[in-house]
């Protein structure tokens, strides 16, 4: 093992909630992740995307780019080994308060600290209006309706948007509404195998 290699993984073994064994799994998943029919690759967004889709059943486009948009916080699209192993951190591991945060920044897509009635209605309306024997407009409707009662639930200062105040205090009260506008943490089914395939002992949520 060299000497570069043993101060990264301690580095991580201290910035992070994995143990070593649990790295190693992840480094070398990054390293298959990256390979492309036996050369070497990058994991830009569309390989992350299909990694997403493939391995935690995930199918929401733009839930899937602000994903990875979370994962490659240098903006190079091609997420590195650190940002593989930080953006895991949060999104199988993380605490209840890192994890509220992780979605709520998912969620609010224009990144104002708000998360609008014009974003919910992007991020719930596709699974709406493909509902069959529903007509275009009674999606429409059904859409509406749904972010109004969303709304008066999670909008505690009544400023017609939820703030990461509003957000985190609902989760609270109700962790069901976590993930209130699309899965954006693997807790689907697909999602816990992959969890069980990385982590030492089950994790749950």
């Amino acid at each position: 093992m060299s000497n570069k290699y043993q101060k990264f993984m301690e580095m991580m073994v201290k910035k992070t909630h994995f143990t070593e064994t649990e790295l190693i799994k992840l480094m070398d998943l990054h390293k298959t992740t990256m390979k492309t029919n036996s050369y070497r690759g990058k994991i830009d967004r569309k390989r992350f995307r299909s990694f997403l889709h493939n391995k935690l059943g995930m199918t929401d486009d733009i839930i899937m780019d602000r994903i990875f948009k979370h994962f490659n916080t240098v903006a190079t699209d091609d997420i590195d080994m650190e940002e593989w192993i930080l953006g895991f951190n949060i999104f199988i591991k993380g605490t209840e308060e890192e994890q509220i945060e992780y979605c709520f920044k998912i969620y609010d897509l224009n990144e104002d600290g708000f998360i609008s009635r014009e974003e919910m209605l992007t991020m719930m309306g596709n699974c709406l209006f493909k509902n069959k024997g529903n007509t275009e407009e009674e999606g429409d409707e059904g859409v509406k309706d749904l972010i109004d009662m969303t709304i008066k639930k999670m909008d505690h200062d009544k400023d017609g948007r939820i703030s990461f105040s509003d957000f985190a205090s609902t989760v609270s009260m109700d962790p069901l509404m976590l993930e209130a506008f699309g899965t954006c943490l693997p807790s689907n089914k697909a999602g816990l195998h992959f969890i069980n395939s990385v982590l030492d002992s089950k994790h749950t949520f």
